[in-house]
């Protein structure tokens, strides 16, 4: 599989494009963590209240079991005791619901600053790659013999600007229809350089 052109100013691009598009999903995940830290320390005050809460709870019964052991009052004693341990565990439930809201929203916040941008470059970007890709592949699946060149020359005559084929020779259509090997050869050259391929060295022309 060909991931990149020839060496030239395609294969550059290619790879400038490459490096942004990872640079860009990098700084778009390490943004998206650091904001999903700031928007988790906000459940900060609420879990210090809620572990306050839940601590004089704790306090709170053991003081109720303490005064519950006094002969005639004990349980009337106790009571009061109860019902504040009672109350704060209500707040430190609920705090505690609070906590894994704040959570949720953390990550909820840190997967649309991550997925959001990502997704979009990459809607933006991978079809080019796949295109060229799957499109150097077809080149390689055809070109295996001398004979597969003309298909290539005949888009190079079609594609190609007139100037470009000039300097080639000045009748690629006839030199095409005549067979003249060399010059298929040239145009598909020219089409596959069009396109940031190179000829395969198997059908390359051979050295005399």
């Amino acid at each position: 599989m060909k991931l990149y052109a020839k060496p030239g100013w395609r294969m550059a691009r290619q790879l400038t494009g490459d490096l942004v598009v990872l640079t860009a999903i990098v700084c778009w995940a390490i943004a998206a963590r650091i904001l999903g830290r700031a928007v988790d320390r906000l459940a900060a005050p609420a879990r210090s209240t809620g572990e306050a809460a839940h601590s004089m709870s704790e306090q709170m019964r053991q003081a109720g079991e303490r005064v519950g052991g006094v002969p005639g009052v004990g349980d009337t004693l106790a009571s009061p005791f109860g019902s504040m341990a009672d109350g704060l565990e209500q707040i430190s439930a609920q705090t505690a619901e609070q906590v894994t809201q704040v959570h949720q929203l953390a990550t909820i916040t840190s997967l649309v600053v991550f997925l959001l941008p990502t997704l979009t470059l990459l809607v933006l970007w991978l079809p080019r790659r796949i295109r060229f890709v799957r499109q150097a592949a077809a080149a390689r699946a055809f070109i295996d013999a001398d004979a597969d060149l003309d298909l290539f020359a005949l888009r190079a005559m079609a594609n190609v600007p007139m100037a470009s084929l000039a300097r080639i020779t000045p009748d690629p259509v006839g030199e095409w229809r005549r067979g003249n090997q060399e010059v298929v050869r040239r145009l598909a050259e020219l089409e596959l350089e069009r396109t940031g391929l190179a000829l395969p060295e198997p059908v390359r022309p051979r050295s005399e």
